[in-house]
């Protein structure tokens, strides 16, 4: 089996794993005018994130057993069907629970992107080099919630809401060309596991009563639920809090998103020489001080626009060197599942997302303070799994 070349392969797979920020930032600065437009709820409009996230959880648990089975470019190819045809039916439908459902099946197809991006690097190249590997496909991908919040917010004023779910149809049909005739097959008849649906859940089992894999598995998904809260609350913060307009919302959303591009650097350039744990300590302690001032922001009633901006990015930036080595090291755990491990990984980082709107929803009362509640207890979850559980080697 030949390897690709390194940088056009990273290129190609950071594409496919930014369908998620793709579909979940190009529409942001849509959430409140698709509220206004369908003349229900801010809860209920944040359903439509909490369903995407929860399709693409499930989705990737489907994707990574299957790949397993049947190789990774057919299921990619399925998936990512799913989610263009998802994509067009977005823009057309006509209610609010409606628009829930399709964005589930979204997400659904486009969980295939993530899962089996990992799969490749780890099927191509060895264990050492899978964190460093997965941290430059994320300043690829990263590119996607910088471009994609600006993008949506001026087809936002330009064309409408539903114009954004016409992007990500054309976008979903740029990946099928992209998979057919780009993406060669990195997992041979040879290595391919014969699972039926019992092997399925066996193997499920075994990564999850594995104690330093149920340490990363819950450090990441915990500390996801705490950044989705900002993902889904921060059209309402900015827009409707501080006043900022929709158009220039997406430069906002965009800077707070470069912080992710600079730790995915870092850690592509350190995570050698300093090992994949001491990087997540170091994450978890940068996470702590941006709670810590937007703490102190929610209870003074004091803090400008610039203080929130600081204290956000010392909150998100970090989360790209908790996610990516915490996959590292679950894929290096199970290196003959890597396909499941991979979904594994990332349905429960989602699925840990789903659970910030709901939440946020139940608390909202139009201040900073539902967000500052979330994204604190669910950080300090997020440090005391990794510690109570992983053996880390530093």
């Amino acid at each position: 089996m030949s390897v690709p070349a390194n940088k056009f392969l990273v290129f190609l797979l950071g594409m496919l794993v930014a369908i998620g920020p793709l579909s979940i930032d190009m529409y942001l600065p849509g959430m409140p005018a698709i509220q206004a437009g369908f003349e229900t709820s801010a809860g209920l409009t944040q359903l439509t994130l909490s369903a995407f996230l929860i399709g693409y959880s499930l989705g990737q648990l489907i994707y990574g057993p299957l790949s397993d089975r049947f190789g990774r470019k057919p299921v990619l190819l399925a998936g990512i069907s799913i989610f263009a045809m998802s994509s067009l039916l977005c823009a057309v439908t006509s209610n609010i629970e409606m628009l829930i459902f399709l964005r589930f099946m979204q997400a659904a197809g486009g969980g295939a992107g993530v899962v089996l991006s990992r799969a490749i690097v780890r099927d191509y190249f060895p264990a050492d080099q899978t964190a460093r590997l997965l941290s430059l496909i994320s300043i690829v991908t990263l590119g996607a919630p910088i471009v994609a919040p600006v993008l949506g917010g001026y087809l936002l004023v330009w064309a409408g809401w539903r114009s954004i779910f016409w992007a990500l149809t054309l976008w979903g049909i740029v990946y099928i060309v992209m998979i057919v005739f780009c993406i060669g097959e990195s997992h041979p008849q040879e290595k391919r596991q014969q699972l039926d649906l019992y092997g399925t859940l066996a193997v499920y089992l075994e990564i999850l009563r594995e104690r330093n894999s149920l340490g990363y598995i819950l450090s990441s998904s915990l500390s996801a639920t705490a950044i989705f809260a900002y993902v889904s609350s921060a059209p309402f913060v900015f827009i409707e809090i501080y006043g900022v307009q929709p158009e220039n919302f997406g430069y906002l959303y965009g800077l707070i998103t470069s912080g992710l591009i600079f730790c995915a650097i870092a850690n592509s350039r350190l995570v050698i020489s300093l090992g994949l744990d001491r990087m997540i300590l170091y994450a978890h302690l940068m996470r702590i001080s941006g709670v810590g001032m937007l703490i102190y922001l929610s209870l003074s009633h004091s803090g400008s626009l610039f203080g929130l901006v600081i204290a956000l990015l010392l909150c998100v930036s970090p989360t790209i060197i908790i996610n990516i080595n915490s996959a590292a090291g679950i894929l290096h755990i199970f290196p003959r599942y890597s396909g499941t491990a991979s979904a594994v990984s990332g349905a429960a980082m989602f699925a840990g997302g789903a659970l910030s709107a709901p939440v946020l929803g139940l608390i909202d009362d139009h201040t900073l303070m539902p967000l500052t509640a979330t994204m604190g207890v669910f950080s300090l979850l997020s440090v005391v799994s990794y510690y109570m559980l992983v053996e880390r080697e530093y």
